[in-house]
């Protein structure tokens, strides 16, 4: 029986550059599905009809995964921000989802030192994510939007300007905060739906130590694997990560 797959991509990027994976898995005999996000890759024209929120985003992979799968079975495998996509859209899905596969996941961190199980929402003045992690350097951001978006325009790619105001939601405490609860929901299922985590080591723009220790504070158990490169695998190490890939959807847990 063929097994299908879905697969969320991150910001800034789009579902191609993991084109590698889903040719090496459709040669193995899964069903690869995948979509890019609202605003990004072949839907870029997407901002011209007005702003990409994160929940825009949400709902319509939620959307597409019943189009595309139609209540069959799948194997979710998501990356960087694709993963907070795929912790929000998984209570929706839940009883079609097989495994998770999180390839160095978006996660809370900076003031997340511990798991928030009643959190607040940040008082009117200290919306804004404390510190972004980018390029392997710690940037504390202010809390003006204006001061921010001149923080941001200092290392995003003039291409991706347009991905501003999206990324300004998601340094939010109030979004983070969204999001931790999203990753929460998952630890009540892990014992009948497998978690695996691939971090990287050389990834600069989700450092693995902290990726890792969120995971441990969230999830009693799941599966760790490690890679010798930055942040998109597909790219820079395909075969062994379409190894390790096939490793563990093929895995009988």
């Amino acid at each position: 029986m063929t097994r299908n797959i879905y697969f969320i991509h991150g910001i800034c990027d789009f579902s191609l550059s993991f084109i590698q994976m889903f040719r090496f898995l459709g040669r193995e005999g899964y069903k690869v599905y995948f979509n890019d996000l609202p605003g990004h890759g072949s839907k870029i024209s997407d901002w011209e009809k007005g702003s990409i929120t994160f929940t825009k985003i949400c709902s319509a992979v939620s959307l597409d995964i019943k189009k595309q799968i139609k209540g069959e079975k799948f194997i979710l495998i998501a990356h960087s921000m694709g993963c907070a996509v795929a912790s929000n859209v998984f209570l929706k899905h839940k009883s079609q989802i097989e495994k998770i596969i999180f390839i160095n996941p978006f996660t809370p961190m900076g003031p997340f030192k511990k798991i928030d199980k009643n959190p607040e929402l940040p008082k009117k003045g200290k919306d804004y994510y404390v510190t972004i992690v980018k390029f392997g350097k710690k940037y504390d951001l202010p809390e003006k939007e204006e001061t921010l978006k001149k923080t941001f325009f200092g290392w995003l790619p003039q291409d991706y300007k347009f991905f501003l105001p999206l990324m300004l939601e998601l340094a939010k405490q109030r979004r983070m905060r969204m999001i931790n609860l999203d990753y929460r929901e998952i630890a009540k299922y892990v014992k009948k739906i497998p978690i695996s985590l691939i971090t990287c080591d050389k990834d600069t723009d989700i450092p693995n130590n902290l990726t890792l220790n969120y995971f441990n504070n969230m999830y009693k158990k799941f599966s760790h694997y490690t890679l010798n490169c930055g942040h998109n695998p597909c790219k820079e190490v395909p075969n062994e990560f379409n190894s390790l890939i096939k490793t563990i959807v093929s895995k009988e847990e």
